[in-house]
C-alpha cells in the first residue's frame, strides 16, 4: 500500500521545473566557465606569439 499522501504527491509535482532550473543553471555555468578558459588560452596564446616575435 502506497503511504504517501495527497499533498506529499503533488508536492513532488514541483520538482521538476526546480530541477531543470538547476540543470539550466549549471549549463550556464558550465559555458561561462569554458568562455573564460578560452579568452584565458587566447590570451596565453597572444603572448607567446609576441614573445616569439620578438625573439
Amino acid at each position: 500500500m502506497d503511504e504517501t499522501t495527497d499533498k506529499e504527491k503533488a508536492g513532488n509535482q514541483h520538482a521538476r521545473p526546480d530541477l531543470y532550473s538547476l540543470s539550466f543553471q549549471l549549463t550556464i555555468y558550465v559555458a561561462k566557465t569554458l568562455s573564460a578558459l578560452t579568452a584565458s588560452f587566447e590570451r596565453v596564446e597572444k603572448v607567446h606569439t609576441f614573445l616569439l616575435v620578438k625573439v
